[in-house]
């Protein structure tokens, strides 16, 4: 009965140590710095004194070392699907890191709980609200729950905007690339702001905050993306031939597109954009 109440009565940790949280952070400084020299604007962090949760726009499999950069060693603690925590191994390194398991597009009690202590103790919450990374460049969609859970942990949102992710850590590519990326801080909603505004309110305010459109961009303002064969991977994403319409018939090397059935060729130009390189 004793060790049960020990149990009890001791605090759960559910902040980074400080001294791991350094090595992280300032691996992926270091690692960002090296590899993609990311931009960043703080400006709207540095007046976020409080505890808040991070909401960002997934684009790839290495965003935790730009979240952790951006947030320049404020503790956060990422949200994660459960079944990330199924692996035993895995498990551990998670736990170590003060990860939060929750069950995907529906409200999960013990998961809000942790996040709680950790709005409480004026840490971060990252949360990728789209539950998956972007397979083209725009943003997958939002379930609607995640207003529930804003609503649930009662706490500021704040939303981080990444741009150019996607166009040099695209899924799909093959060979390393990159280009101008920059990370924007966007406050989304104050808590003292949750019982006056609507749910949808709510809603269009985070998907606007982390909306990004990565190939509508570069027609706007192109940024030159380095790198060799750009137009390998392609082939695993793109399905009809615009000239033939056959299925699955592309094939690639380096920035050319080719279909196997009319010969239709598409260059991948030096802004990652589609251009038409043979007559109809």
């Amino acid at each position: 009965m004793k060790n049960e109440k020990k149990k009890k009565n001791k605090k759960e940790k559910v902040l980074m140590p400080w001294w791991i949280n350094f090595i992280f952070s300032t691996y992926s400084k270091i690692y960002l710095l090296l590899k993609y020299r990311p931009k960043i604007n703080r400006k709207a962090l540095r007046k976020q004194k409080r505890g808040c949760i991070l909401i960002y726009n997934h684009s790839s499999n290495k965003d935790h070392y730009f979240v952790m950069s951006a947030c320049n060693y404020r503790p956060v603690s990422f949200v994660l699907a459960s079944y990330f925590f199924f692996n035993k191994t895995f498990c551990k390194i998670l736990t170590w890191a003060r990860c939060i398991s929750k069950d995907q597009f529906k409200p999960d009690i013990s998961a809000i709980r942790k996040m709680k202590k950790v709005l409480d103790k004026n840490g971060i919450v990252a949360i990728a609200p789209t539950g998956q990374t972007t397979m083209d460049g725009t943003l997958p969609f939002i379930s609607p729950s995640i207003v529930k859970l804003v609503r649930m942990t009662k706490a500021d949102v704040m939303g981080l905007k990444m741009s150019g992710i996607y166009l040099s850590l695209p899924k799909w590519r093959k060979y390393p690339r990159k280009t101008k990326i920059n990370l924007d801080f966007v406050p989304v909603v104050k808590k003292e702001e949750l019982d006056i505004l609507t749910d949808q309110e709510i809603y269009d305010r985070i998907v606007k905050s982390i909306n990004v459109d990565e190939y509508l961009n570069q027609q706007r303002l192109p940024h030159k993306i380095k790198g060799k064969h750009q137009a390998e991977g392609l082939e695993n994403l793109m399905v009809r031939c615009p000239k033939c319409g056959s299925k699955h018939s592309f094939i690639t090397s380096d920035n050319l597109v080719t279909c196997t059935k009319c010969n239709n060729q598409i260059l991948v130009n030096k802004y990652g954009l589609l251009e038409k390189t043979s007559e109809e």
